[in-house]
Formats: C-alpha cells, sequence, structure tokens
C-alpha cells in the first residue's frame, strides 16, 4: 500500500500531465483531433483507475475491492457492468462473464468511458470523481 505522500505525488503528476494537454491545445489554437480527445479520454480513465484501485493497465491477478462487492481496476459491481454492456451494445453478459471484463482493463476502461462520456454516470465512483473534478474534466473534453 502506498503513503499518502505517494498517492499525492501521483495524483499532482496526473493533474500537471493533464494541464500540460489542455494548455497545449489551447495554445495551438486549432482544434484538437478526435486521436488527442481520446488520449484525454485515456488519461482520465487512468486517473480514476489509480484513484479506485491504485493502478492502471492489467494486473497479474484479481483485483476486488468492498469485500468482494467491487471488482477491476474501475471497482464496478457485476450488475451494473452486465446492464450498462447490454445497454452499450446488446450483449447479454452472464455473471462470470461480467467479471472477466471487469477484471479486463482494456475493456473496463471502454466501458468506464461509455458510461462517463455517453451517459455521465460520474455517480457511480462517488468518491474519486470528487477527488479527481471528474465533472470539471468532462465538461472540458466534451467542448473540445
Amino acid at each position: 500500500m502506498q503513503s499518502k505522500v505517494g498517492w499525492g505525488m501521483a495524483r499532482v503528476f496526473a493533474l500537471a500531465a493533464m494541464a500540460a494537454l489542455y494548455s497545449h491545445a489551447a495554445a495551438a489554437g486549432d482544434p484538437p483531433r478526435p486521436r488527442e480527445i481520446e488520449e484525454r479520454k485515456d488519461d482520465l480513465m487512468r486517473q480514476l483507475a489509480i484513484c479506485e484501485s491504485g493502478g492502471h493497465g492489467d494486473s497479474e491477478r484479481p483485483i476486488y475491492g468492498g469485500g468482494g462487492t467491487y471488482a477491476g481496476r474501475f471497482q464496478f459491481t457485476i450488475r451494473a457492468v452486465i446492464s450498462y454492456v447490454r445497454e452499450m451494445d446488446g450483449r447479454m453478459l452472464s455473471s462470470s462473464d461480467a467479471l472477466l471484463l471487469a477484471q479486463d482493463y482494456r475493456q473496463a476502461a471502454a466501458l468506464a468511458k461509455y458510461m462517463i462520456f455517453v451517459r455521465g454516470d460520474l455517480w457511480n465512483w462517488p468518491g474519486c470523481s470528487h477527488k479527481l473534478g471528474l465533472a470539471n474534466h468532462v465538461t472540458k473534453i466534451k467542448a473540445m
């Protein structure tokens, strides 16, 4: 487990990287390209994953929180994965398939992006949403 100082420094570096990306686009004066927007979304997903589970990317072992209630880097409930995936692309997942998706960083990040940028459902991550200022970042990215 990382110390509070370590977490604080990681957050400072992540926020500095986001600020640099925003200022670079503003200084360029050109409208951002879709790739730049996706990079900013991906960076925000990395920050959210770090806040929720202490890291980003795939893990060597499954990640659980809340006594097993939450799974993966984004700390999804299985019920949320099943519901949002069905809404997002029509797939009907079993509980075991939902758990596998939650543990797969790439798929989980894509689902979190859908939940945040399409649905606007920031409430799924109340603590980290507040801590990261998620709503503000989402607003800025959507305005690009």
